[in-house]
């Protein structure tokens, strides 16, 4: 018959549901708003450049949110994080700037770049 699946395996998948919910655990519509308060709060920093260290699972919905917007579904977000490797200590860089005339914008620069390693 199987094993029920794990509390963070079934956590997990509400993370791409919007209103599905286990406990306080964060689901689809939480995470995405924590991600939007993030960017946020860097945008209204004075700093010119800033280091941020965070998980990588919650890296992994900032940079789709930068990516995909208002049309980031939980669909998305889910195939998203399957196909993006995030390593310990690798380096992604956001840059906040104008995008071709467009307006200011979010973009990603660098994603997970290991270079510092001499591998």
């Amino acid at each position: 018959m199987g094993q029920p699946p794990s509390f963070t395996e079934t956590t997990f998948k509400t993370m791409y549901e919007p209103s599905d919910r286990i406990g306080d655990a964060e689901n689809f519509d939480d995470i995405v708003t924590r991600a939007d308060k993030a960017l946020a709060f860097l945008l209204a920093r004075s700093e010119t450049s800033l280091v941020v260290v965070t998980h990588g699972w919650f890296l992994r919905v900032i940079i789709a949110r930068v990516l995909l917007g208002d049309r980031l579904t939980g669909a998305m977000l889910k195939r998203f994080a399957e196909l993006i490797t995030i390593d310990n200590t690798g380096i992604t860089v956001l840059d906040y700037r104008d995008a071709y005339k467009e307006g200011f914008t979010w973009r990603l620069v660098t994603l997970n770049d290991r270079s510092h390693f001499a591998e």
